[in-house]
């Protein structure tokens, strides 16, 4: 496709902006807390995520921490920690220009793939679902 290693870690990390839902955490609180977790957000953690199994339509959310090194979900985790892509999460913590600058390459390169479009693509009603599944 293109799209180099800082390019992936940039839209990736911009991905990890914001909020995720509690069933993308359990697995790393239970049945024992993932030690990768970073302790300062364990106990803010289970008390979002009191259950092993949470609701799948509830609507409360954990909040994301983006930059440190030890994310929530554990995408965010492992390209802290893989040695091909550590080095770019530590530079785009440091520099939001670079951080920019890579997103933007990456994201062009995206833009200039060809779209699938008439009878073989759809734009969605609902981003998350398809169309023929409303």
């Amino acid at each position: 496709m293109g799209i180099n290693t800082p390019g992936v870690v940039a839209l990736l990390g911009a991905r990890s902006v914001g909020r995720t839902h509690r069933v993308k955490l359990v697995h790393r609180l239970y049945p024992e807390v993932d030690p990768a977790v970073n302790p300062d957000h364990v106990s803010h953690m289970l008390h979002k995520c009191p259950d092993q199994v949470p609701d799948p339509k509830a609507v409360q959310y954990v909040r994301n921490d983006r930059g440190t090194p030890m994310g929530l979900l554990l995408v965010d985790h492992e390209l802290a920690y893989d040695k091909r892509t550590k080095p770019y999460v530590k530079k785009m913590a440091k520099s939001q220009h670079y951080l920019f600058k890579e997103f933007g390459k990456a994201i062009t390169i995206l833009s200039e793939i060809n779209p699938v479009t008439g009878t073989m693509g759809e734009i969605r009603n609902k981003c998350n679902v398809a169309n023929k599944l409303h």
